[in-house]
């Protein structure tokens, strides 16, 4: 899937203490930046990546290591992704949006600075996993389980709120949007997680389309899988017995396809 957003998120150590440096005075004199937007701000849109302190990022401990942070910054008005709504999360991502600053999301989404400093770049650049957007979630949802879908869209909100909060929200609106509203944490399950049952469902969905059209007509209720993953590639690659071969008929990446599904819906009974 292509990537929208990366996975790291800088939280301030000690915003209080964070003395405005000569560049945010030029910033708001070249580019018009209003008054109240601090050096951290910047500092945290221009950042792509965590720094060698989050080396861990790209592990499957990064969000739980990244929700203390924002724990910590929110003073606990943050809750579980997975306990929110889908209409919940549209409504924080939508105060979110009316907060955040149009240059800050431009740093961080262009990983420029805004006057076109080259400098300024992180060379890291937008490293770690993602989600694939909304528009290509939508063309998966007929071949994905609904319920793995709906999951899904749900864990990109929690990202997509995440990163606005973080990275293009000014720290002065954050402490008011925190004033009546809970943000989301990050999901519980790594982003490489998610991805990866996706690609399972969308795997499997087309085993069944293959076995539908290819193997139903012999086998309409079903049929005992074999017992490893390559002796069901290798019946349906070269056959056995009445069953034909149907390495001339199925690619490669179909036959293993169909015989992961088998396999699965053997376990379920069919």
């Amino acid at each position: 899937m292509a990537p929208l957003f990366a996975l790291a998120l800088i939280w301030p150590v000690a915003a209080e203490n964070c003395v405005d440096s000569p560049e945010v005075g030029l910033l708001q004199t070249q580019v018009g930046l209003p008054q109240g937007l601090s050096s951290l701000d910047l500092a945290r849109a221009k950042k792509i990546v965590p720094g060698p302190q989050f080396l861990a990022a790209h592990s499957g401990h990064s969000n739980e290591l990244l929700n203390k942070h924002l724990l910590r910054i929110s003073a606990g008005k943050a809750k579980r992704c997975e306990d929110f709504a889908h209409h919940e999360l549209d409504g924080v991502l939508d105060i979110i949006a009316a907060k955040a600053h149009d240059v800050l999301q431009g740093i961080y989404e262009t990983n420029q600075h805004p006057g076109g400093d080259e400098t300024w770049r992180d060379p890291r650049g937008r490293e770690g996993a993602s989600l694939g957007d909304t528009a290509e979630l939508d063309l998966l949802e007929s071949k994905i389980p609904a319920d793995l879908l709906d999951m899904a869209k749900l864990e990109k909100k929690c990202y997509d709120a995440a990163m606005a909060f973080t990275h293009s929200v000014p720290d002065k609106d954050k402490k008011e949007i925190l004033i009546n509203h809970l943000v989301p944490l990050l999901p519980v399950r790594p982003v490489h997680e998610t991805n990866s049952l996706l690609q399972q469902g969308a795997a499997l969905a087309d085993g069944k389309k293959i076995f539908d059209s290819a193997c139903a007509n012999c086998h309409s209720g079903g049929v005992d899988a074999l017992e490893t993953f390559k002796d069901n590639v290798d019946i349906v690659t070269n056959g056995k017995g009445s069953m034909p071969a149907s390495a001339d008929k199925l690619s490669k990446k179909e036959i293993e396809e169909v015989a992961q599904y088998v396999m699965d819906q053997s376990e379920k009974g069919w």
